[in-house]
């Protein structure tokens, strides 16, 4: 099915968009909201199982990859605290 495809690229071109993000919640130097975070975490585990009950399993998969960043993302920015050479 092509839309399976083309919702697949495009699932995984927002979760790669947010690489840079995840580099610096890794590294200190931003911190993401957590509210926000888990919103988007459980809207895109929803919808993973939605497009895999509905065979689309090659966007269940993106979905699940973009959860999996906005996770890393929300558990790097945990006890965070300001690094001394991070932007103002």
């Amino acid at each position: 099915m092509w839309q399976d495809l083309v919702m697949s690229i495009v699932g995984f071109v927002f979760a790669l968009v947010m690489i840079p993000q995840l580099i610096d919640c890794y590294k200190k130097k931003c911190k993401m909201n957590s509210i926000s975070c888990c919103i988007t975490i459980v809207g895109l585990v929803i919808m993973g199982v939605c497009m895999f009950t509905l065979d689309a399993f090659y966007t269940a998969v993106a979905e699940m990859f973009a959860a999996g960043v906005w996770g890393l993302c929300w558990w790097f920015s945990l006890g965070w605290k300001l690094n001394p050479d991070s932007h103002p």
